[in-house]
């Protein structure tokens, strides 16, 4: 039951990185870097996140 929880946050995890990646590739170059900048942002602040969820159930 636990590894199946595991493999659907993988997946979900995934789709979801694809998809910011292929919008902040998508836009032109001045609007581009400004959301590059906050997706780099978003993606520090949810890896700090998890890793804290991680420490707390280890």
């Amino acid at each position: 039951m636990r590894n199946n929880g595991f493999t659907k946050g993988l997946i979900t995890g995934t789709i979801i990185g694809a998809t910011v990646s292929m919008m902040a590739n998508s836009a032109d170059s001045k609007k581009g870097k400004m959301f590059k900048r906050k997706t780099n942002n978003f993606m520090r602040i949810m890896g700090n996140i998890i890793e804290d969820i991680m420490d707390i159930r280890g």
